[in-house]
């Protein structure tokens, strides 16, 4: 219950202080995404960490998701992240959708992390996620993980192997 109740949030968040409706249907490109770091437990089943590293070894393991469409369809995007040693994984697309991104995308995210989520990691000034300008490059990379998860099935081994 509590992720669906997360989930209203951030879709409700991102619908009305990124990237409003309004603004979809009046035709205007927007160049916005909303980015959420979530701190995460050690237990939490990473891809990113070394074949048999422990996790002493590895400090604050983090999952950004990354909320973003340029018209009236949203993707939503997930990476690791660990800041010592300092890796980051590739994107991943878990949804892309008009109207279903936020079941499809963010509260599957956080329906499979809801028993390592710890908090939401970065406090940005006031908010509790952070505006991103996507750039020529961001967007490119998004353009080849979407293309990757439509034609060759590339998705986020957590997501795929968990019952969710």
């Amino acid at each position: 219950m509590l992720t669906n109740i997360l989930s209203n949030i951030i879709g409700t968040e991102y619908e009305t202080q990124i990237n409003s409706w309004r603004e979809r249907k009046s035709g205007e490109i927007s160049k916005v995404a909303m980015s959420i770091i979530f701190a995460v437990n050690p237990e939490a089943p990473l891809e990113i960490l070394p074949e048999g590293s422990p996790w002493e070894d590895c400090r604050y393991p983090k999952i950004e998701m990354l909320i973003y469409g340029k018209t009236n369809y949203i993707g939503v995007f997930i990476r690791e992240k660990i800041l010592h040693p300092k890796q980051e994984s590739p994107w991943f697309l878990v949804s892309k959708h008009d109207s279903c991104w936020r079941s499809d995308g963010v509260n599957k995210v956080l329906h499979a992390f809801r028993e390592h989520l710890i908090n939401i990691s970065e406090p940005f000034g006031k908010n509790w996620y952070k505006r991103i300008e996507v750039d020529d490059d961001l967007e490119a990379e998004l353009k080849i993980v979407e293309i990757a998860a439509r034609e060759d099935n590339v998705r986020y081994p957590f997501l795929v192997t968990k019952e969710n």
